[in-house]
């Protein structure tokens, strides 16, 4: 630090004080000029504690501050590198090892600035602080960005193209090229680095055909910057380029030259041997089944085989010289006219495209054609080529195909059994049938996994019956058990078979819902076990508990019950209560329950919490027992008159009770009815036996029954 000078306490680097003028303080103003009115942004910055010493106004007005907020700041509080990083730039910037940074700084709106920083020691009142020029260099990062975006893009489009590109400047001197071009002219890439030209000339001229036209047309179009030149260049290996050049332009000004050559050999190759043929290819068409056509650029027929003729329906003396309008009905025609004029102005051929026309006598005929244009020896368009196949037959066949795909659409549409196909175990189609059965609509199931509407207890005879279509076979139907949406269970008949949806392997299942049918099986099965157990049992409770039995196989039935009235008595009694919240009750009179509103009414009841909210607001009925979540009672009934109540309760949310249980409950009730009705009828047969015997054998008189006449 012995090499500084102080300026109003400053010390600079020219290595002599400053000494004021009489009157003046020449360091004062000195500092003003060269920190307080200079427009460039500038900071003292303490490097021992990051903190701003001093800012001049040109810095306030670039970060929105004032001096007074800047200098309560420290220059981390701007910087957006992490604190530990600012203070490792200050360490280096006070012990001169750098003096240069890029950084980003937080202006006090938020806004993000990069700026440049230019910063060194220097003295100040005896101690070392950083003198900081900060330059916003955000604009110009950006600006380098977009020119450094717009130069990839611009190789990038150069690489990709097929045409080999050389660009030079008015000397003659290569600026660029692109490997396409190093490729077709097989130069090697030492040649073309920028600058000398001649050596790559000389290379390129050796393997023309006509080296001297090449070099003289280069000097005419050297000669003219603004000229443009189109020629074909022949090798002498018998390759062939075409060549385009054109001036490169900057701002509506000439600066350069743009090749672009464009290797033709396959194609010039091509159109002499087709010119060769084209005698062999007069009698290929003559023999075959297609029509082909050549007309001239009005669209009257010049050449056509005998095939088109048969399509069209006409002999060939009738036909040279006919328009395509011919042909065509009026709806077509305009389309057809700006087909062929598409093909004249692009000079691209447009493949098969099918249409309808008319052959000798108005008959439609379908046909599928293509068009291409036809030049002369000098490229000028002459007229137009195609090739015409009858495709009325196809038509008909695909229009068969599309009503019966549309049949069996409705077929599967309108079937009462669900039909999906799944491709790679998920479904890509199910019908409404199918949807409706899982819960769900149609859109809900696709995409879905087919194994999640199967069933835990199911998916091993799943699993395996995937293996058997996985081998090509069918799979007769099964009954399985699938899963709803809401998470019942469906009992269903299930078929698959191998299938190809959309050209593609898939496997087609048809679901039958045998729900009813279980039900009805079961139910037979039931009522057999009722009658069974009415003649077979003969201890009452035991009946009871066999018939709580029957009942559970049909429905959730833990809590089960059934109350029997004696009108005589006027007494409802619980001859079976089975519940996992109340005790058995004792014999009543009937009150205000649900069981009594049944016995009342002679109508099954399905008390869900919301009906035995009414109920009781009407004052039908109070709460007697553990409330539950579900309430189902159907009435016993001997003909008319109910004699008693059958009762079944759920107190959990997941297990819940619908009209097809009450539904199948009364009719279970009937018969149960009926045997309990027996069951009490032979009760009553036997204890009157009872008495009676006992009343005969203690009898002090003789007591004889007979029969018959005497």
């Amino acid at each position: 630090m012995a090499n500084l000078v102080e300026v109003r306490g400053v010390t600079g680097v020219s290595g002599r004080q400053l000494v004021p003028p009489e009157g003046t303080t020449a360091g004062d103003d000195l500092y003003r000029q060269i920190f307080e009115r200079n427009r460039t942004v500038q900071l003292l910055i303490d490097p021992a504690t990051g903190r701003i010493v001093d800012a001049n106004p040109a810095a306030c007005r670039f970060y929105g501050y004032s001096r007074e907020d800047l200098t309560t700041r420290k220059i981390s509080d701007i910087n957006a590198l992490p604190p530990a990083d600012v203070t490792d730039a200050l360490a280096r910037a006070a012990s001169g090892v750098q003096s240069r940074f890029q950084f980003q700084h937080r202006l006090a709106s938020g806004d993000v600035r990069k700026v440049e920083v230019e910063t060194g020691p220097v003295e100040m009142d005896g101690r070392v602080l950083l003198y900081s020029v900060v330059h916003d260099v955000s604009d110009r990062h950006e600006a380098e960005a977009e020119l450094n975006r717009n130069i990839s893009l611009l190789q990038s489009t150069l690489e990709s193209t097929t045409d080999g590109i050389l660009v030079i400047d008015p000397g003659g001197q290569i600026l660029t090229s692109n490997q396409r071009f190093a490729q077709m002219w097989r130069i090697p890439p030492v040649l073309l680095e920028p600058g000398e030209h001649t050596k790559a000339l000389e290379y390129v001229r050796d393997q023309l055909k006509d080296p001297e036209q090449f070099a003289a047309r280069i000097k005419e179009l050297y000669a003219d910057p603004e000229a443009q030149s189109f020629d074909v260049l022949e090798f002498k290996d018998g390759r062939v380029f075409e060549r385009y050049s054109m001036p490169q332009r900057l701002d509506g000004a000439p600066v350069g030259r743009v090749w672009r050559f464009r290797d033709v050999t396959e194609r010039r190759q091509g159109e002499e041997a087709l010119r060769q043929s084209e005698e062999k290819y007069r009698e290929i068409l003559a023999g075959i089944a297609e029509g082909y056509y050549e007309v001239d650029l009005q669209g009257h027929l010049t050449f056509f085989n005998d095939a088109l003729g048969r399509i069209l329906g006409y002999r060939a003396e009738e036909m040279k010289g006919m328009s395509y309008r011919r042909f065509i009905d009026r709806r077509s025609t305009r389309d057809m006219y700006r087909l062929f004029r598409g093909v004249l102005s692009t000079g691209q051929p447009v493949g098969y495209v099918d249409w309808k026309i008319l052959s000798k006598g108005g008959t439609p005929r379908y046909v599928s054609a293509s068009v291409s244009l036809m030049r002369d020896e000098q490229n000028a368009p002459v007229g137009f080529r195609g090739v015409v196949i009858d495709v009325s037959e196809r038509r008909r066949a695909e229009e068969a195909l599309r009503e019966s795909e549309e049949r069996y659409r409705h077929l599967v549409e309108l079937s009462p059994d669900g039909i999906a196909i799944h491709r790679e175990g998920r479904l890509v189609f199910c019908n409404p049938a199918g949807a409706r059965m899982l819960g769900y609509g149609v859109d809900e199931v696709l995409g879905k996994l087919a194994i999640e509407f199967v069933h835990p207890a199911s998916r091993h005879f799943a699993a395996d019956r995937m293996k058997t279509i996985l081998v090509g076979k069918a799979v007769p139907f099964i009954e399985e058990k699938f899963v709803r949406k809401d998470g019942s269970m469906l009992e269903v008949e299930v078929g698959t078979m191998p299938f190809t949806f959309q050209n593609a392997p898939a496997i087609q299942v048809i679901i039958r819902d045998i729900t009813e049918r279980k039900r009805s099986e079961k139910l037979q099965a039931v009522l057999y076990k009722i009658a069974q157990t009415a003649s077979a049992v003969e201890d009452v409770e035991a009946f009871y508990e066999q018939i709580h039995s029957i009942v559970g196989e049909l429905m959730y039935a833990r809590n089960f019950y059934i109350a029997l009235y004696d009108e005589a008595a006027d007494s409802l009694s619980f001859p079976y209560f089975v519940d996992e919240m109340d005790p058995t009750p004792l014999p009543k009179r009937p009150g205000k329950g649900l069981t009594e509103y049944v016995l009342r009414t002679g109508e099954p009841l399905l008390a869900t919490p919301q009906t035995f909210a009414e109920l009781v607001a009407k004052g039908e009925t109070d709460l007697i027992g553990g409330p539950s979540v579900d309430w189902l009672g159907v009435p016993l009934k001997r003909g008319e008159k109910t004699f008693g109540v059958l009762v079944v309760q759920s107190y959990t949310e997941s297990l819940r009770y619908g009209e097809t249980d009450r539904d199948l409950l009364t009719f279970v009730s009937q018969h149960v009815a009926a045997a309990i009705d027996r069951k009490r009828a032979a009760e009553a047969l036997r204890e009157s036996e009872t008495r009676f015997r006992t009343l005969a054998e203690t009898a002090p008189s003789a007591i004889f029954i007979y029969q018959g006449a005497g």
